[in-house]
């Protein structure tokens, strides 16, 4: 887990295994559950008229929106940051870091109803997914309509990063929100939904006139637009601070869920071209079985009845709603446990003390001294996680493989579903390359999930792809490591480049990944759409960061400045030493010098990289 850590003046905050450190050089701010009745920082100085409205003090949302208006004013950077599960610079900043860890209320205290099967939800971003789901099982018989095997991640951070469950027909949990309350620059709040079927959606040019006629200290802005809502899905935390989400949850339900070992044959010849998964294999995600996952070890072993032949073995874990003729057909095993005389119900893996950083640390050191010998103990840990029967309980019970007990680096790559086979192929033929000529075994199998494609414009699976075409079903294949391995991110490096260059493989927004603008830019058909809300909410450069520099985003400010006519409002561009407000025409309006000034590196690189990537686009009007 994230932890801050140093004096009250100088706090770092590192991520959960501290492989990134966030040294905020202004101030390292933590909201409050009550009210504030002080400045929220040091040196901060509320206007008067806006303490007179807030003589009983600031709430959450105020003391974040306070903080962002002061960012503004005084040409600083804000980020905000949850338990710290990512490790591609997200939350890094240069002047102030938002902690989101103590904001965890869940603010509906009777869920409304929406539309036919769903009920709405409102909890504050700082959460942590595990106990959301947990409290609202417990008060309200809700649950999610889907979620990832590890919900150790922030509501926020879930949502930021386009986070998702396994099944054929599930999507990422962003698409399971309905609203978002947000802080954007200026320190302006907003409640970005999508609009429904009998409202009229609001064009971005009367967003952006919205927001620019907004003043911090005024109630927080209804934005009803698609556009707004669909960059806001994933906003990775470029768009603002988010204060509360908004949830579309289902009536609770359980899960039967089966574990089973199968395998795959490997080809003969090595050649990953060879290689083809089962034919009859979909049938274990293609119907009733809504949550599908399945576990590879890469590296392929001799058969024993078969001569000359090797195969690879895999575990596969499906699930469905449980009813009640599962109830009377076939009394249901709910004990999870095990020990040494009791593999339980879930396999010898269930057991939480299995699953913690000192027996991983253990089984690191011992199985590196013959390394070998990794395929062999990898075939025995998921012989051990199998189970015989039917496991069920609680949906958020039997979908988490991990409470976060034993930490890992991973890197994880969407693909179209109709190339898993081919791209799973080339992963276990990079694997057996570097095992067996080079000696070189990661020491845990590949994860391999399923999801429904869907409209945000940075989810990874976003339906549209870079030849224009679309994808309805995307496969997802993860590699983790145990910390402190070796090679991680040289090999996790290796397989995105092939990933990337035979699939246009999207690589997770959280997890280890070496992209660039280009990249991003090929990978993307709606990113322009996102940028120009990301013009919008981020006006003032106030949420930028490495982050956003490596990934090209801040190009889009000049790009807005240099063209005027794509917004009905006036625009901001950046100079140094100053902001210059530019009117529709492409005149200047406005000249306004901040407090303090700080230069910014050129990102010329990643904008010639970007236009050299022009050629080949898929036409943008397909995707409004």
């Amino acid at each position: 887990m994230g932890n801050a850590s140093g004096s009250s003046h100088r706090r770092v905050f590192r991520n959960y295994d501290g492989t990134e450190e966030v040294e905020p050089l202004v101030a390292y701010f933590t909201p409050v559950r009550g009210r504030m009745m002080k400045d929220p920082l040091p040196g901060m100085k509320l206007d008067t008229s806006f303490k007179n409205r807030c003589k009983d003090g600031l709430d959450a949302t105020w003391q974040i929106a306070s903080v962002v208006h002061h960012a503004g004013l005084n040409n600083l950077r804000v980020r905000a940051v949850g338990v710290g599960y990512s490790w591609s610079k997200m939350t890094s900043t240069r002047d102030i870091l938002i902690d989101m860890s103590g904001l965890t209320r869940v603010i509906t205290k009777q869920p409304q109803k929406y539309f036919e099967k769903y009920y709405l939800v409102e909890v504050q971003a700082g959460k942590v997914v595990r106990e959301f789901v947990r409290e609202i099982d417990i008060k309200f018989k809700l649950a999610l309509p889907g979620m990832d095997s590890f919900m150790g991640q922030t509501v926020g951070g879930a949502v930021s990063t386009s986070s998702h469950g396994s099944g054929f027909n599930l999507q990422s949990i962003s698409n399971s929100i309905v609203s978002l309350h947000m802080i954007i620059a200026g320190g302006i709040q907003v409640i970005i939904r999508e609009p429904t079927a009998i409202e009229t959606d609001m064009p971005l040019e009367h967003v952006r006139a919205l927001v620019a006629r907004a003043q911090f200290g005024d109630g927080p802005l209804e934005i009803i637009s698609k556009q707004a809502f669909r960059a806001a899905q994933v906003g990775l935390g470029c768009l603002g601070i988010i204060y509360s989400v908004t949830f579309k949850c289902v009536p609770l339900f359980e899960i039967m869920e089966e574990r089973r070992l199968t395998t795959f044959t490997w080809p003969a010849s090595g050649d990953s071209l060879d290689f083809r998964i089962p034919r009859n294999f979909d049938s274990n995600y293609i119907g009733s079985n809504e949550f599908f996952s399945f576990f590879v070890n890469p590296f392929p072993k001799k058969c024993c009845s078969r001569e000359g032949v090797e195969h690879v073995r895999v575990v596969y874990v499906r699930g469905r709603k449980a009813t009640e003729n599962d109830y009377l057909a076939r009394p249901p095993c709910r004990d999870a446990c095990a020990c040494c005389c009791c593999e339980g119900c879930r396999g010898c893996t269930a057991c939480e003390g299995c699953k913690t950083d000192c027996c991983a640390s253990c089984y690191s050191s011992y199985v590196m001294r013959e390394p070998s010998s990794i395929p062999g103990w990898i075939d025995n840990c998921m012989k051990m996680s199998i189970h015989k029967g039917h496991y069920v309980n609680t949906w958020y019970k039997v979908l988490q493989y991990n409470k976060g007990t034993a930490h890992v680096v991973s890197s994880e790559w969407s693909v179209a579903l109709e190339d898993l086979e081919a791209a799973l192929g080339d992963v276990i033929e990079m694997a057996v390359d570097y095992g067996r000529k080079h000696n070189y075994f990661n020491l845990m199998p590949l994860v391999c999930r399923l999801t429904k494609s869907d409209d945000a414009y940075l989810s990874l699976a976003n339906k549209y792809r870079p030849d224009g075409s679309e994808c309805e079903r995307y496969a997802h294949i993860e590699l983790p490591y145990f910390p402190g391995s070796y090679g991680v991110e040289e090999f996790h490096r290796a397989l995105e480049d092939m990933l990337y260059e035979r699939y246009q493989a999207r690589a997770h927004w959280a997890k280890n990944r070496w992209f660039d603008a280009r990249r991003i830019h090929d990978l993307y058909p709606g990113l322009e759409h996102w940028k120009e809300v990301y013009t919008v909410f981020n006006s003032d450069h106030t949420f930028d960061n490495q982050f956003t520099a490596r990934c090209g985003f801040e190009d889009s400010h000049e790009e807005m400045a240099r063209f005027p006519e794509r917004s009905g409002h006036m625009t901001w561009r950046r100079k140094v030493g100053g902001y210059v407000i530019y009117k529709t025409d492409g005149s200047p309006a406005i000249t306004r010098q901040p407090s303090r000034s700080f230069g910014r590196q050129s990102s010329r690189s990643s904008r010639s990289s970007r236009q050299g990537s022009q050629r080949g686009r898929p036409n943008m009007k397909t995707f409004q």
